[in-house]
């Protein structure tokens, strides 16, 4: 919270509640060049805005124009998708590029991905089978074309089509779009309502606009790597490594988007949207930092132990590093639960008795319910105490997650062929729209794939001229 570019952004801001009085908290991870977030009113009692919310629902005009104003002015029928007829341009790198604009594109923007590598290997071999499924995950639905940013030409080339976009996205480090002359001021200036969305690791403002970073490093930064490790081991290292922020960050983006959209609709006005990936993941653990900035501790690791919950682990299962995760919230379901594992004699041991003597005994406690735990499978442990009302969750392996029946029927795991790597499942959708077309689109093409479709239908370039600009190194 005391960070230098954490104070030059301004992400700590300061708000009246009702009880606690004026205090500090997070604030949002993005800036509006138009209109920026604001916290109208603090967080109120319960019930507390009754009054004022039943008069506003009892005349719901005003809301009904908000929404009215929100169709931007396309016409769809009616199982278009939602973004159908909005263009988006980007220069996606990493994780969060991609993440974002697959959102977009899979509820039917039209993604154009600008990319200046070579186009993908013609074979194969079986250690590049996972990179090429990452790209299918990434590239689904989106149009890609291949330009060599270095030279004139091909900025050139990208500028023209960032005229004739809706939405310009990108995440590279702050300076790359100014070298490029393609940074706010400039598109701009080809397109005056454009709205350009730029997702640094830290934002492009303050000390650390010009750090270069990534998912791991980000979760440290923000203070999520110290909390989520176990407090039991007396030299602990990272409790985890994974690149969690990298998915979050396309999320904020999309919503931010989705606000700037917004605004165009009302005002006619693009704008800028800064986003700070590393503000995203701290906006992910607001709690803890609520424990500091309202109650004045330190927050501090629990591992999986719970405050309110006993038993609350994840426990040992059947087989090689096999997990369920158990949470037992009421007496009612601790007495079930006794019942299931064939331990009735656990209800009347004096450490057990209430909640408030599991919890100051849950050490002994979670080695007697793995006790239990080790003579099942993870699923088994999960399906017997489902069907009991008692919360558990398997811990899934990757494997287990590809023939998950739930996700299956849900069409999250998706078939596609990939012409260089052949039938890959991949993740689906995670939002299902009522009224939506029978089928999604998951097609996914190979880098520079749609540069003569692109060029050509929109630039008026001739396939002829696309293929000197190829020999000329302009384009990929």
């Amino acid at each position: 919270m005391e960070d230098d570019q954490v104070r030059h952004r301004g992400y700590v801001v300061e708000d009246k509640q009702s009880y606690v009085g004026w205090h500090r908290f997070p604030g949002d991870p993005y800036k509006f060049s138009e209109s920026p977030w604001r916290v109208e009113r603090g967080a109120p009692l319960f019930g507390e805005h009754q009054p004022a919310v039943s008069q506003e629902l009892a005349s719901p005009s005003l809301w009904m124009r908000e929404l009215a104003h929100f169709s931007d002015g396309h016409s769809h029928g009616a199982h278009a998708l939602p973004f159908q007829g909005m263009r988006v341009v980007a220069f996606p790198t990493g994780v969060v590029g991609p993440s974002l604009t697959a959102l977009l594109a899979d509820q039917g923007a039209e993604v154009i991905a600008i990319e200046s590598g070579q186009t993908a290997p013609r074979n194969v071999h079986r250690g590049q089978r996972y990179q090429v499924a990452a790209d299918v995950v990434n590239a689904r639905n989106k149009k890609r074309v291949s330009i060599n940013m270095k030279t004139p030409e091909g900025r050139e080339i990208a500028a023209k089509l960032i005229g004739m976009a809706d939405v310009l996205a990108e995440n590279f480090s702050a300076r790359v779009m100014a070298s490029w002359q393609l940074d706010y001021p400039k598109v701009r200036e080809l397109r005056p309502d454009i709205i350009m969305a730029s997702l640094q690791a830290f934002g492009n403002a303050g000390p650390r606009r010009e750090y270069l970073s990534f998912g791991p490093i980000l979760l440290a930064y923000s203070g999520m790597t110290y909390l989520w490790r176990d407090p039991s081991v007396e030299r602990p290292g990272a409790g985890s490594q994974t690149a969690f922020p990298d998915y979050i960050a396309p999320s904020f983006g999309a919503l931010a988007i989705l606000a700037a959209l917004h605004y165009r609709a009302r005002t006619g006005k693009g704008q800028y949207i800064d986003l700070s990936q590393a503000e995203t993941a701290a906006s992910m653990i607001g709690p803890a930092y609520l424990e500091r900035l309202v109650n004045n501790r330190e927050p501090q690791p629990q591992g999986n132990f719970s405050n309110w919950t006993a038993p609350h682990g994840c426990y040992r299962c059947k087989g090689d590093d096999r997990w369920c995760v158990i949470s037992v919230q009421t007496q009612e379901e601790w007495q079930r639960f006794c019942e299931i594992a064939g331990h009735s004699e656990w209800l009347s041991d004096p450490r057990f008795v209430d909640l408030e003597q599991r919890i100051s005994h849950h050490q002994e406690l979670n080695a007697l319910v793995e006790t239990w735990t080790v003579n099942f499978t993870p699923h088994q442990v999960m399906q017997i105490l489902q069907r009991e009302g008692v919360g558990a969750g398997a811990v899934q392996t990757a494997e287990d997650l590809y023939r998950d029946p739930h996700l299956r029927e849900r069409g999250f795991a998706q078939e596609v062929y990939h012409p260089l790597a052949g039938w890959i499942t991949q993740v689906g959708p995670t939002v299902w729209l009522s009224q939506k077309p029978n089928s999604l689109r998951y097609e996914s093409h190979e880098p520079g794939q749609d540069n003569e479709a692109v060029f050509g239908e929109l630039l008026g370039i001739a396939s002829e001229k696309v293929k000197a600009l190829v020999e000329q190194g302009v384009l990929r």
